[in-house]
């Protein structure tokens, strides 16, 4: 069967990565699918132009993975999607004065792109780790930044109530590890939970060793760097000693992850224990807390007993921080209101979030759509 791809070039005026009514499509741009993915145009690459309002298609296609880029003009930059979105990339701190932080092509070690940092970085420690989705920064205080990769926006930012001195970064899943200089202690943090959830005391292990710099980790868990998260919760022990009266079965658990466009999860929720009083729910939000998936009652793929429990198979149609609720069921809680829902049932349980390997395109039609602003 033949598939098609088609798509949208268009002037970003307001820099906001959505086409609106007013930003106009360019016209006569050159767009290829990179069969190398070398980032060039080369000789035998299927290309066209956009036609006038900024629109192309590439025809007679069989199914699979395409990647489709463009030749950018001098004097413009590509704002949406970011051109190293789901790809190996390398930050680094120069020295230069001028504190800021700087992508480089981690093939050839040039400068892509620089942004100034959200606090002094110019002392003895600093510390810098990528996941696959955010950027994390310290220096030498007790705060801990999670940046935008593509802008350098601030997204959120911790207070680690641990050692000080930070001089290495690094991420493993969903976990922030530190490397306190003075202690030589490793302190692990969880910015979901936004608190201190380990810490290596390494010198007291192991008698005579003593820690200088540098941590390494992974990149997190996508559809690049497939792997599997798992956990534990309950559902009933939140309660607010404001509150005497809450109701165990009113609690919800909450689980941040960030997803690209098109990048596919799947969650499984079960009961800890076989007969367990827990009849869960599982529900997904976006940023702005508009659901936008549930389940009560699925069978999970290898689960050949039906077990009442939840299961969820999501691919995100726009990029962003999306929230996983696991609540007791009919529980309609409003994720953006404290104290807004009400359940029945409470319990243990295991989640499991699993970023499958990247899907090969099987559908007829496949849309992108590229902003640029001129600079």
């Amino acid at each position: 069967m033949n598939s098609e791809i088609n798509g949208k070039v268009w002037q970003d005026l307001n820099s906001n990565g959505f086409q609106d009514s007013f930003e106009p499509g360019i016209a006569d741009w050159t767009v290829y699918l990179d069969e190398n993915q070398n980032g060039e145009l080369d000789v035998g690459e299927y290309s066209t132009l956009t036609n006038e309002y900024g629109e192309y298609s590439f025809f007679g296609l069989e199914s699979g993975i395409y990647t489709v880029a463009q030749t950018v003009l001098p004097g413009w930059q590509q704002l949406s999607p970011h051109p190293n979105s789901n790809k190996e990339r390398l930050f680094v701190i120069p020295d230069d004065g001028y504190n800021q932080i700087v992508e480089l092509n981690p093939l050839t070690g040039t400068e892509i792109y620089r942004f100034t940092a959200p606090t002094w970085i110019g002392g003895r420690f600093n510390g810098l780790a990528f996941n696959g989705t955010r950027l994390f920064l310290t220096n030498e205080s007790n705060q801990l930044w999670e940046l935008d990769p593509n802008t350098g926006a601030v997204i959120d930012d911790y207070w680690v109530n641990r050692g000080g001195g930070f001089g290495g970064l690094a991420t493993l899943g969903s976990k922030v590890y530190l490397l306190d200089s003075w202690a030589s202690d490793i302190i692990e943090f969880d910015p979901i939970r936004e608190e201190v959830t380990n810490v290596l005391d390494i010198d007291q292990i192991n008698p005579g060793v003593y820690l200088k710099g540098g941590l390494s980790g992974d990149t997190g868990l996508s559809s690049v760097t497939p792997g599997v998260f798992t956990d534990t919760g309950i559902i009933g022990d939140n309660g607010n000693p404001y509150t005497p009266n809450f109701i165990p079965g009113s609690d919800v658990d909450f689980y941040k992850v960030e997803l690209s466009r098109r990048e596919r999860i799947t969650i499984d929720i079960d009961a800890q224990t076989v007969g367990s009083k827990l009849d869960a729910e599982l529900r997904l939000f976006d940023f702005m807390g508009r659901e936008v998936a549930s389940s009560t009652n699925n069978l999970a793929p290898g689960e050949t007993k039906f077990s009442g429990d939840p299961y969820l198979d999501f691919t995100a149609s726009n990029p962003g921080t999306y929230y996983i609720g696991v609540s007791s069921q009919g529980n309609r809680y409003n994720p953006a209101i404290p104290n807004s829902g009400f359940g029945n049932s409470s319990g243990g349980y295991n989640i499991k979030d699993d970023f499958p390997t990247e899907l090969n395109i099987t559908t007829d039609e496949v849309t992108n759509s590229y902003a640029f602003s001129f600079i």
